[in-house]
């Protein structure tokens, strides 16, 4: 998902859907961007998803910001997750690096868009929509990890 910076949030095709299907699904999930915390909170509680989050990692955590691999580093320590069984799903390539970085497999969502060369050749995997997500994760053959 891309940073919350806007005040009406910007919502990713899909996203709504993958983060209850996941969360059902009973994945852990956690929340790493580059914007700061009271405007990520704020759409995030707009959009009723603060709920799907075991941690919310932002700009002013004190971790850091993508690409460093910090901030994913707090968000896997606060859930209580190894970098080995996470995924970052990211649309940027500092969410591609900073997963690189932490040692956590990645997929690229394009939002239907050409993908820049350099997030595309750090992805593990690569898909158009956020509603391609759960089958990747759930599919042993398309999981990176």
């Amino acid at each position: 998902m891309s940073a919350i910076t806007a005040a009406e949030p910007v919502v990713a095709p899909g996203a709504a859907q993958a983060l209850h299907a996941l969360s059902e699904a009973g994945f852990v999930l956690a929340l790493v961007t580059n914007a700061p915390m009271e405007p990520s909170h704020e759409q995030l509680s707009t959009l009723g998803w603060n709920r799907y989050f075991g941690a919310i990692i932002t700009s002013d955590s004190g971790s850091g910001v993508k690409p460093s691999p910090e901030p994913i580093e707090q968000a896997l320590r606060t859930v209580d997750v190894a970098p080995a069984q996470a995924i970052m799903v990211g649309d940027t390539s500092y969410d591609l690096v900073a997963a690189r970085r932490a040692s956590v497999a990645s997929v690229l969502v394009t939002n239907s868009q050409q993908p820049v060369r350099e997030a595309a050749e750090l992805a593990d995997v690569i898909i158009a929509t956020l509603r391609e997500l759960l089958a990747v994760v759930c599919n042993p053959a398309r999981n990176p990890r």
